[in-house]
């Protein structure tokens, strides 16, 4: 189930540092999106109606009849209405300030559901317990990877989170910031699954808001960029802090790695195979963090993994398979 609770206190907590003018949360673990009221398919469902007026909601964010609250069911509704709203406000410019306001709500509704479901990585408590080498793991993401298999009731969630990876106007941004850095596309489009739920109006950092350097861990990046669109700034920044570019190693096991260590490696030290690789496959049951540095050994992740997404992608043939290790 989403994360309710941390839902509905996403938004209260800002405040305005008085000599720099940007706004900071009161706790790590609240971003700064607008919450909704009530129930997001009600929510979710609203929006549809109001983008169906100027001809965007597509089929797929109509919702009608009892709809879970679910992120995972959530998602590719509200990520399907974006893109419908995006393609509406391009071919009718006259319209273009109506379809924004919707757009807008529709975005505030994606990031504020995303940074609830999200697994924050483990606090600094934790972190600084072990730091995993890749040649400590290198054998176990190779092992796990060739006994991962889509769960048969989430097959359709992994079939569309590969489709959305494959939309042009996605893959064209991710390519864009991997030519640029040297890093396969698709690695930035599993992390920006994870992070933000394809939404290109947040951070690849953590999900919070482009319009305003990140709160959540890591706070306070970018230090350079053009808000509140410059996501491709943004997204490099994520990645060169972590020394991800001019690497030359992207075998298999090599991406693996750098996902988990992406995220952090908390789950490890719960006795789990962490659900940023591997949830939604027979790999991950359940445990997650559910915010900064707190442990919930029964929850149970409803995004699909960043490892998922990858064998997803290869056995479809869209990209071709990076050799298992260098």
């Amino acid at each position: 189930m989403l994360n309710r609770r941390l839902f509905l206190c996403l938004a209260p907590g800002a405040v305005v540092l008085a000599q720099t003018g940007e706004v900071w949360s009161a706790t790590r673990h609240r971003a700064p999106w607008h919450r909704p009221s009530g129930r997001p398919s009600k929510t979710l469902a609203g929006l549809a109606q109001k983008a169906n007026a100027f001809g965007a909601a597509s089929k797929k964010s109509l919702l009608n009849g009892n709809v879970s609250d679910d992120y995972d069911a959530i998602l590719p509704r509200l990520v399907d209405l974006i893109a419908s709203l995006q393609d509406r406000q391009a071919a009718d410019p006259k319209k273009s300030a109506a379809i924004a306001n919707v757009l807008n709500a529709a975005t505030e509704l994606l990031g504020a559901l995303t940074s609830a479901e999200r697994s924050p990585p483990p606090g600094e408590q934790e972190k600084a317990l072990k730091v995993y080498s890749f040649e400590e793991l290198r054998d176990d993401y190779l092992a796990q990877y060739d006994r991962c298999e889509t769960r048969s009731e989430r097959a359709d969630s992994v079939a569309w989170q590969v489709d959305t990876l494959l939309t042009p106007r996605n893959r064209s941004q991710y390519e864009a910031v991997g030519q640029q850095l040297g890093i396969p596309w698709y690695f930035i489009g599993a992390i920006h699954s994870l992070e933000a739920g394809f939404n290109f109006s947040a951070h690849l950092h953590n999900g919070d808001p482009l319009r305003r350097r990140t709160v959540q861990v890591p706070a306070g990046r970018p230090k350079i960029w053009n808000p509140p669109t410059d996501w491709a700034a943004s997204a490099a920044d994520a990645l060169t802090m972590l020394h991800f570019d001019g690497q030359s190693d992207w075998s298999l096991a090599q991406m693996l790695y750098r996902l988990e260590k992406y995220n952090g490696f908390g789950s490890r030290r719960h006795g789990i195979e962490t659900p940023y690789l591997w949830s939604f496959s027979n790999v991950y049951e359940k445990g997650k963090y559910v915010r900064d540095g707190v442990w919930d050994p029964k929850a149970v992740s409803r995004q699909c993994g960043a490892g998922v997404i990858m064998k997803a992608l290869i056995a479809k043939g869209a990209v071709t398979a990076p050799a298992r290790t260098a």
